[in-house]
């Protein structure tokens, strides 16, 4: 019995470092492939962050990697591909922020693939008050402003900060939208509005 017992933490120890051998392997082809995506071909390494995902030992991983393939097509205008993947994240039981952030990128794929701003405004609205306690609201918030901020029309933006505000009052992410508008009006001289308006944070 003692005999067997030593084979036995052997036998730990060598599937361990087998593990640790597989996990490191993993994290080097990420490190290569990210340093590609800088520079490489869009779709060839969507594609890679694609099939890298299925082989993470972790299961944020296997999300995010799957997201990054996704804004990779976005930028190459696929939207099949991307929509695709989408779908097959949809299938997955995902918590709610990686929801979020999941229901994002139709958005995304709405406005920059198929080129249909007012619509994918509606989408990124949905996205944000759906998801007012994490990451997906603020990323979205962005994306509206960006997209916002590129049709040039006057005072969109706080139009839109305004709105939102009453679509998500009493929670915290309202008082970000406070810090938005604050910050608009007094690019436009309207030092006393902003201040009455961030007293209550």
């Amino acid at each position: 019995m003692r005999s067997f017992v030593p084979f036995l933490l052997l036998l730990g120890l060598t599937v361990g470092c087998a593990r640790s051998v597989a996990h490191i392997e993993f994290d080097e082809r990420l490190s290569d492939l990210n340093r590609r995506a800088k520079t490489g071909d869009v779709q060839q390494i969507a594609a890679e962050y694609h099939e890298l995902a299925k082989t993470s030992y972790k299961s944020s991983d296997r999300v995010e990697l799957r997201l990054r393939a996704v804004d990779l097509l976005i930028r190459a205008k696929d939207g099949q591909t991307a929509l695709a993947i989408l779908e097959e994240l949809k299938r997955e039981n995902l918590d709610r922020p990686r929801a979020g952030l999941t229901q994002l990128r139709y958005a995304r794929i709405v406005e920059r693939v198929l080129g249909r701003p007012d619509e994918a405004l509606k989408l990124y609205t949905r996205t944000i008050v759906e998801n007012v306690d994490n990451l997906a609201s603020r990323i979205g918030l962005r994306d509206v402003r960006i997209l916002l901020l590129g049709q040039k029309r006057d005072g969109a933006w706080m139009v839109y900060l305004t709105k939102l505000s009453e679509a998500v009052a009493g929670t915290n992410f309202e008082k970000v939208l406070w810090i938005h508008r604050a910050e608009e009006l007094m690019a436009d001289g309207g030092d006393l509005q902003a201040i009455e308006l961030l007293v209550p944070i």
